[in-house]
């Protein structure tokens, strides 16, 4: 089977604000879990304001990249629970040690989950960078 090429290579993305965001010097504009196709999506700007494509970085890990100018704007992580949190016992830890309040509602669900994002955006945030760091073909252009 052939192997899909990419038509844009991660040294051609930007990364300021993704740098900005991981270095803590600036928030998530929004984080959420979606159980129905197992994603976590962590935004660093306003969604709705941008065009936007995903950059894959290995099976499960997206950067959220901006179509006009390549800049990394956020991150989509596929099979979150089902595979990715797996690779990661402390990400693992912090997702199975969310308030767990007999849920029977959706309600209930979605307290629960919203409750937990913090903590597990943290944990991704460590995981990410532990992602970058250790892998030499992950390397951006120069902002």
């Amino acid at each position: 089977m052939a192997t899909i090429k990419n038509l844009v290579e991660i040294s051609d993305l930007k990364n300021r604000i993704f740098k900005e965001y991981i270095d803590n010097k600036r928030p998530a504009t929004y984080i959420n879990y979606n159980p129905d196709i197992d994603t976590f999506f962590i935004w660093f700007v306003e969604r709705d304001c941008v065009e936007t494509s995903i950059f894959f970085v290995n099976d499960t890990l997206g950067l959220i990249v901006e179509d006009e100018n390549l800049e990394i704007v956020g991150l989509q992580v596929e099979s979150f629970q089902k595979r990715f949190i797996k690779k990661y016992p402390e990400l693992q830890t912090r997702w199975n040690t969310a308030p767990d309040r007999n849920i029977s509602t959706i309600g209930d669900l979605y307290i629960s989950v919203n409750e937990s994002k913090p903590k597990t955006e943290k944990a991704i945030n460590k995981v990410v960078r532990e992602i970058f760091n250790s892998s030499s073909n992950l390397r951006f252009a120069a902002v």
